[in-house]
């Protein structure tokens, strides 16, 4: 029996994977910004075998004080494939095997449930979420992380603790986030306690244990700690005191439109299993898989709500809660009493069209939000090129291991990937350089964002307006020990003091996108 389930996960993985890789090819570079920064580390592990490389690419950093990789088996696993099929071509093979293996997993645990049907719902999942489509695209971590998250709870609904144990390992040497498999282990000792009225924590043992295992095989343990201690403390601390670091829009409110316009087929199919499942609620009829799956994806809509990464972990456990819920109600005798009331009183085949239709235009809406994705990124493309120019140009004009200094903190990605002769000032979430020193973080980013010096919080009003301009040079220097700025070629606040202190600032490159100017 278990071979069947394998080899018909194996094919829905295969149709999915050439789906992926179709997509992804398609892609001119990549679709985001941040898998520059991966692959390239990925490129270096290859290219040296040094499987544990890090080098302190940014001095202000963890990476230079605290040096870890806190996504080291994707970085192993994407190097394998970099150093087979070479770094662009291995980077979209392996981000396409970990898009599609979301749907093998999926159709799996649906096929382990007996839910009627598995395939459909898989592709009706497929379809359900252009925001979620899209994000699988991006060829980052997380992406990995939502298949260890299905299948961490299908190990613990199940009871298969030695399994989940080595999964929550993986998971902990894969992703800095893997932590979160543990709000899985919480709600399941709610469930389990209201439904029994009793505390198994084989599965907290189990789970923590694994990711404790995770962390202690890591090469880099203990700065590992530290960079999740910034990741799920310190990131939101900082929030809720009121310290704005300009960190990235995917973890920034956004408003229900933009919610909706990504989810509308899985919102509505969501409404209706929460409709099925308040009634089973409200009837005492409700089991351990319903509830749990209700609790974690509504936990993680009220998320996707407010921030776009919140989508990633709801569509899959909402449609997983979907499929569930559609099945137990189709199943109920009083779903074939109210079958045959509908039947003699509306035009069912009118219906089942009406039905089939709303889900075909919606499911083509997403799909053609998907390849219009695509080619926005492939009508952009040029912005590669003047990253890799403006790149060799500093490889040719600069001493190794000098700083650049960059106004734009997500810059750095493509830097990297271009140049790691020189080093730079910001890398990754800019809460890692305030973590670093919140004075060197205000020195960057009020002359990245006012173009004036600044050691704090804006504004300084101990140090005069002339002062917070012409000091400037020396905070780029001695603060920041940077001699080169690159920039966007825009009429930015920046640009325009840099090119009225003409005596202590000297454009040295430009193309169309970007400039360059040296501290004289």
């Amino acid at each position: 029996m278990f071979r069947e389930y394998l080899a018909k996960t194996v094919s829905v993985f295969f149709l999915f994977l050439t789906i992926f890789l179709g997509w992804h090819f398609l892609i001119n570079g990549f679709l985001g910004t941040d898998p520059y920064y991966h692959f390239k580390h990925s490129a270096l592990i290859a290219e040296t075998g040094n499987l544990t490389l890090v080098e302190p690419w940014a001095p202000f950093h963890f990476l230079a004080e605290m040096p870890v990789d806190p996504w080291w088996l994707y970085h192993i696993l994407s190097a394998g494939f970099i150093k087979l099929f070479g770094l662009m071509a291995g980077a979209k093979i392996i981000s396409a095997i970990f898009g599609a293996l979301v749907f093998a997993v999926f159709y799996f645990i649906l096929k382990k449930l007996k839910i009627y049907n598995p395939f459909v719902w898989t592709l009706l999942f497929f379809f359900a979420s252009s925001t979620f489509t899209v994000r699988l695209l991006l060829e980052r971590p997380f992406v990995l992380s939502i298949s260890f998250l299905l299948i961490g709870y299908y190990f613990i609904y199940k009871k298969k603790y030695y399994h989940l144990f080595f999964i929550s390992a993986l998971y902990m040497l894969s992703y800095n986030m893997a932590p979160l498999l543990l709000l899985l282990v919480f709600i399941f000792l709610a469930v389990d306690y209201y439904l029994k009225k009793e505390f198994n924590l084989k599965p907290a043992i189990f789970s923590s244990a694994g990711l404790l295992a995770g962390i202690l095989l890591h090469p880099h343990a203990l700065n590992y700690l530290h960079v999740m201690y910034v990741h799920f403390v310190k990131i939101f601390y900082l929030r809720f005191a009121g310290v704005n670091l300009n960190t990235g829009a995917e973890i920034q409110a956004q408003g229900f439109r933009n919610f909706l316009e990504g989810n509308i087929v899985m919102l509505i199919f969501y409404i209706f299993a929460t409709a099925f499942f308040l009634k089973l609620f409200l009837n005492k009829k409700v089991e351990r898989l319903e509830l749990s799956l209700f609790l974690i994806s509504f936990f993680w809509f009220f998320v996707a709500v407010l921030i776009p990464r919140g989508s990633e972990y709801w569509v899959p456990f909402g449609f997983l809660f979907i499929a569930v819920l559609f099945y137990k109600t189709l199943m109920d005798q009083e779903w074939g009493i109210a079958k045959a009331w509908l039947k003699k009183r509306i035009n069912t085949g009118y219906l089942a069209i009406f039905i089939y239709s709303f889900i075909v235009i919606f499911s083509s809406y997403n799909m053609f939000m998907v390849f219009g994705s695509i080619i926005d990124r492939n009508e952009n493309n040029n912005i590669d090129y003047y990253f890799e120019d403006a790149n060799e140009w500093l490889i040719k004009n600069t001493p190794e291991s000098s700083v650049i200094y960059y106004p734009v903190w997500s810059m750095f990605p493509r830097m990297f990937f271009y140049n790691n002769h020189n080093k730079y000032l910001t890398a990754f979430d800019p809460t890692f350089l305030y973590d670093y020193n919140p004075k060197t973080y205000y020195t960057w980013a009020n002359i990245a964002y006012h173009g004036a010096y600044c050691p704090q919080s804006w504004p300084c009003m101990d140090v005069s307006p002339r002062n917070e301009i012409m000091a400037i040079k020396y905070a780029l220097k001695i603060s920041l020990n940077s001699e080169y700025i690159l920039l966007e070629n825009k009429d930015t606040q920046l640009r325009k003091t840099l090119e009225f202190l003409d005596r202590d600032f000297k454009k040295v490159y430009e193309n169309e996108e970007l400039a360059i100017f040296s501290v004289q």
